[in-house]
């Protein structure tokens, strides 16, 4: 009997990080392994995440469902949705986590889509950064860590939020996850004009 994808992917990571602490669990600390962005609330609980480089500028938005992560717990499951902007393409920020990846030498465009629901493994909320880029102390700070699940766990990435600061970063978890990470978001590059709204 096949046994349902989120408690498989959630059990499977229990066992991995019960020798970790709480407040150890962190995506990577090394500048090269993530992508800066910029952010904005656009809407209630929608941030606008943006990229800029010599290549022109990306944007895309995001919608998180909050749930707490006490420090009892090493992570909880949560569902985030993406969304395109309109008008922006996804080139910028596709080169930008090419390179954080690696540089795979190919990957496939996935197909347009207007929203991307995924599962995320909520790791810390209200976190603070340490000096080496790992996140702890749980409700001591106001960074949002998560670790974005895609394709059927074919593919994982970090997305940390700062809310407060207006930063936020993909962050790389594997470097053999490139492709399927830049596939799926080239996907985000819907033509239609939808906008997400309040409605959950």
């Amino acid at each position: 009997m096949k046994v349902p994808r989120l408690i498989s992917l959630f059990a499977g990571l229990a066992v991995a990080s019960s020798a970790c602490a709480r407040s150890d669990a962190s995506s990577s600390t090394d500048d090269n392994d993530r992508v800066p962005l910029g952010m904005r609330a656009v809407a209630d609980s929608v941030w606008e995440l943006s990229y800029r480089d010599a290549n022109g500028e990306s944007r895309l938005r995001v919608r998180p469902r909050m749930r707490p992560v006490p420090d009892s717990v090493q992570f909880v499951a949560s569902t985030w949705t993406l969304y395109p902007v309109q008008g922006y393409s996804t080139r910028a920020l596709l080169g930008a986590l090419a390179r954080a990846h690696g540089n795979p030498i190919a990957f496939k465009l996935g197909s347009p889509v207007d929203s991307m629901r995924l599962d995320v493994v909520l790791l810390a909320v209200d976190a603070m950064r340490y000096a080496d880029g790992a996140f702890g102390g749980a409700g001591k700070g106001n960074w949002i860590e998560g670790k974005l699940i895609f394709a059927d766990d074919e593919g994982e990435v970090y997305l940390n939020l700062n809310p407060t600061l207006g930063r936020a970063e993909f962050g790389v978890k594997d470097a053999e996850y490139g492709p399927v990470v830049l596939r799926e978001i080239s996907r985000l590059r819907s033509t239609t004009s939808r906008e997400p709204s309040n409605d959950r």
